[in-house]
C-alpha cells in the first residue's frame, strides 16, 4: 500500500483536535466542579471552614477562591483559553478539508453548491449564528433566562429545519456542531477573557473591576458549560448514520441537543440537578422512537425490474465495489465486496439494504449523490426478493 501523506496529515489533525477538545472540556468541567464546591450551602451547614483540598499522588493541593475586590495578585494565572483556540482552529481545518473539498448535496442527494459556495455559506452561518446569539443575550430579553432560553430553542428549531432543506443529514449534524463550537470559542475570547482581564487588572491596581464585564463573562461561561455536551455529541454522531440517515434528522438532532444540555445540568449541579435527568432520558427516548419509526418506504405495487436496480448500483457503487475499482485508493474491491455481476449484486442484497437504504452509510462521505428515490428503489427491489429479472 502506498504512503498517503494527505491521509496521515488528516489522521494527525484529528488526533490533535480530539486531544485539544478533551483538554478544553476537561478544564471546563473542573471549573464547574470548583464553582459548585465554592457555592455549596451544604459545606457551611456541615460547619466546614476554609477551602477544599484536592488529593493527588503528590499529596494535597489547597484550592482557594480570591475575592475579586481584594487587591491580591497571584504570580501564576491559568486561563483555559488556548485549548479553546486549538480545538476550534483544528476543527475548522478538518471541516474545510472534509466537507468543502468537493460539492454539497442536499437531503435528497441533489448537488446544489460547489466547494467555494459551500464554504462561504458555512462561514456566513457561523457569523450570523454568533451575531443572533450575542444580540439576544446582550439585550433586555437576555435578563430573563426563561424568555431568552425559549427564544434560543425556537431559533435552534428554525435553524435545524432550514439547514435540513439544504444539507444532508450528516452535514446537518456537522455544521450545527461547528456552529455551537464557534459560539463557545467566541464567547471565550470576546466575552469571558475581557471579564477575566478586568478582574486581573483590578487586583493588580487595587481598583474595582468592571462589574458588567465580569457578570457577562460569568453568564457566557455558564452558556458554554451547557453547550459543551451537545457539541461533543453532535460531532461524534456523524459516525452513526442511524441518527441522521432519514428525513427527520433535524428533529432528532434538536432532541439530542436539549437532552444533553439537561445532562450537563445534572453533572454540574450534583444532587440539586437530579430533576433534569428524567426529561433528558425522555427526550432521548422520543428520539429513539422517531428513528425507529422512520422506514425507507414500503414496497411499490409494481415490481421493480432488476435493470433499474442495477443501474443505481453501477452509477453509485461500482467506483469502489468492483474487482477493478475506479477509485485508485483500492487495489481490489472495497471491503471485499464486488458488485460487477448480477449474481454478486443479489448475493449482497442484504448488505446493500443495510448500508445504502437503512443506515445510509454508503456511498461514503456525503452520499456520493445517491438520491432518496434511488435508495428507495433499491429498497423496494430487495423487499420484493432481489430477483434477477
Amino acid at each position: 500500500m502506498e504512503l498517503n501523506p494527505a491521509e496521515w496529515l488528516n489522521l494527525v489533525l484529528r488526533w490533535f483536535h480530539v486531544m485539544a477538545g478533551i483538554s478544553w472540556l476537561g478544564g471546563s468541567l473542573y471549573l464547574l466542579w470548583l464553582a459548585r464546591i465554592f457555592g455549596s450551602a451544604q459545606r457551611s451547614a456541615r460547619g466546614e471552614a476554609g477551602e477544599p483540598w484536592i488529593v493527588d499522588l503528590s499529596g494535597s493541593l489547597l484550592v482557594e477562591r480570591l475575592d475579586a475586590n481584594k487587591p491580591v495578585q497571584p504570580k501564576t494565572h491559568v486561563w483555559f483559553k488556548r485549548e479553546t483556540t486549538f480545538t476550534w482552529v483544528s476543527g475548522m481545518v478538518l471541516l474545510a478539508a472534509g466537507s468543502y473539498s468537493g460539492v454539497f448535496f442536499d437531503a435528497s442527494g441533489r448537488e446544489w453548491a460547489d466547494a467555494v459556495i459551500g464554504t462561504a455559506l458555512a462561514l456566513l452561518l457561523f457569523a450570523l449564528g454568533w451575531w443572533c446569539y450575542d444580540r439576544l443575550w446582550s439585550s433586555r430579553l437576555g435578563d430573563s433566562v426563561l424568555a431568552a432560553g425559549g427564544v434560543s430553542i425556537a431559533l435552534l428549531l428554525l435553524l435545524a429545519w432550514g439547514l435540513s432543506q439544504l444539507l444532508s443529514g450528516r452535514l446537518l449534524f456537522v455544521h450545527t456542531g461547528a456552529l455551537l463550537g464557534s459560539i463557545m470559542t467566541l464567547n471565550v475570547w470576546l466575552r469571558v477573557v475581557p471579564g477575566l482581564t478586568s478582574m486581573s487588572t483590578a487586583r493588580a491596581t487595587g481598583a474595582q473591576p468592571d462589574a458588567a464585564l465580569v457578570r457577562r463573562a460569568y453568564l457566557r461561561t455558564l452558556h458554554n458549560s451547557y453547550l459543551m455536551f451537545p457539541t461533543v455529541v453532535l460531532m461524534l454522531s456523524t459516525h452513526f448514520p442511524l441518527l441522521y440517515g432519514h428525513r427527520y434528522a433535524w428533529v432528532v438532532m434538536c432532541l439530542v441537543i436539549v437532552a444533553f444540555a439537561l445532562a450537563r445540568h445534572v453533572v454540574a449541579t450534583g444532587g440539586a440537578g437530579k430533576w433534569a435527568l428524567p426529561p433528558a432520558i425522555g427526550l432521548l427516548a422520543i428520539g429513539a422512537v422517531v428513528v425507529g419509526t422512520v422506514a425507507p418506504g414500503r414496497s411499490q405495487s409494481d415490481a421493480v425490474p432488476f435493470a433499474s436496480a442495477r443501474r443505481v448500483v453501477i452509477e453509485r457503487c461500482l467506483e469502489c465495489h468492483s474487482s477493478v475499482p475506479d477509485d485508485k485508493r483500492y487495489a481490489a474491491a472495497a471491503g471485499g465486496i464486488a458488485l460487477d455481476t448480477p449474481q454478486e449484486i443479489a448475493r449482497h442484497a442484504a448488505r446493500i439494504r443495510d448500508s445504502a437504504v437503512r443506515l445510509r452509510t454508503m456511498p461514503p462521505g456525503d452520499g456520493g449523490g445517491m438520491t432518496d428515490a434511488e435508495r428507495a428503489l433499491l429498497g423496494h427491489w430487495i423487499e420484493q426478493g432481489a430477483k434477477l429479472e
